[in-house]
Parts: structure tokens; C-alpha cells; sequence
């Protein structure tokens, strides 16, 4: 009687580890699932504001340079469709990454503040604060990425990790979060000098 219940006991077992193992499998790829759509949603924002930063600058250098009417008009123009191409990926982005809601405002409202500069130095000044503020962005999803895996390494990674490797795993966060913010600061140095 004790080797069938022993093997009925086992069986349960084998049973329970396959199914702790499955969710735990099923819940990593949703994880991963999740982080690329952050990641698609973050590019797409990057380019669309890039590519309005740049109408913009097409239509207001136009129109500060005296360009023809039918030359401002067909600025315009282009720069409502890249106006427009902006919100869906910044809706997908407050979606799918809403901890980057203040970077995702202030790069949108910097790109859009290029409308209506009064003169060609304060056009390049709104457009280097537009470059800026895509800058900080893209640093801080990067940010985000690289803690959201520390946090996935430490938390959830089956077995757990010694402390040594958390530690490791941490300091990278560290070093990674610093050199982000530095690369982003120094960028913006560099910037100024060339005006």
C-alpha cells in the first residue's frame, strides 16, 4: 500500500512542479511580450516626432525666410500630417509605458512649440529644446528597459539568484542609469558649444 501512495504522492508532485513551471514560463513570455510593445511604442513616438520636429522646422524657416506663399503653404501642410502622425504613437506609448508620461508630454509639447517662433535664433533654440526633450525620452525608456529586467532577474528568475548576483545585477542598473543621464547631459553640452 505505501509504494502507491507514494507514487500517487509523487505523481501529484510531478504534477504541481509542471504546472508551476508552465504559468511561470507563460507569465515570462507576456513579460517579454509587454516590453517589446513598450519598446515599438517608444520608437514609433521617437520618429514621429522627429519627423514633425523636422516639418516644422521646414515650415517655420520658411516662412522666416520669406519663401513664397505657395511654398509656406505646402510647409504647412506636410506638417499637419506629421502633427497627426504623433498621436497614435503617443497614445500607445501612454498605454503601454505610462511611467514615461512626463518625458512623452514634454517631448510633444516642445516639438509643437516650433509654431510661430518670432525669428530664426529663437526657431533653433525651440528646436534644440525639441532635441533635447526626444533626449530625455529615449534615455529614460532606456532606463526603464534595463530596471524593468534588473527587477525580472531578481524577482522572478527561477532559482533565486545569490545575493552577489542580485548585487551585480544591481549595480549594472546603477551604472547603466548613470551613464544614460550623463550621455544625455553631455549631449546637451555639446549642443550649446556648437551655437
Amino acid at each position: 500500500m505505501w509504494p502507491a501512495i507514494l507514487a500517487v504522492a509523487g505523481t501529484l508532485l510531478g504534477v504541481l512542479a509542471t504546472g508551476s513551471v508552465q504559468r511561470r514560463s507563460d507569465a515570462d513570455r507576456e513579460r517579454a511580450q509587454h516590453r517589446r510593445e513598450q519598446l515599438a511604442a517608444v520608437t514609433a513616438l521617437i520618429s514621429a516626432l522627429v519627423d514633425h520636429r523636422r516639418a516644422m522646422w521646414s515650415r517655420e524657416d520658411a516662412r522666416l525666410s520669406g519663401a513664397p506663399a505657395a511654398v509656406v503653404a505646402e510647409a504647412r501642410a506636410a506638417s499637419h500630417v506629421t502633427r497627426s502622425a504623433v498621436t497614435l504613437p503617443e497614445v500607445t506609448t501612454l498605454v503601454f509605458a505610462p511611467s514615461l508620461q512626463d518625458e512623452v508630454r514634454t517631448a510633444i509639447r516642445t516639438a509643437y512649440a516650433l509654431r510661430n517662433a518670432p525669428d530664426a535664433a529663437t526657431l533653433a533654440a525651440l528646436r534644440e529644446d525639441a532635441v533635447n526633450a526626444a533626449d530625455a525620452l529615449t534615455a529614460a525608456a532606456a532606463i526603464g528597459a534595463v530596471a524593468a529586467a534588473a527587477v525580472f532577474h531578481i524577482l522572478i528568475s527561477a532559482p533565486p539568484s545569490p545575493w552577489w548576483v542580485n548585487a551585480m545585477v544591481l549595480t549594472t542598473v546603477a551604472v547603466c542609469t548613470y551613464t544614460a543621464t550623463g550621455n544625455t547631459l553631455h549631449n546637451r553640452e555639446i549642443r550649446r558649444k556648437a551655437k
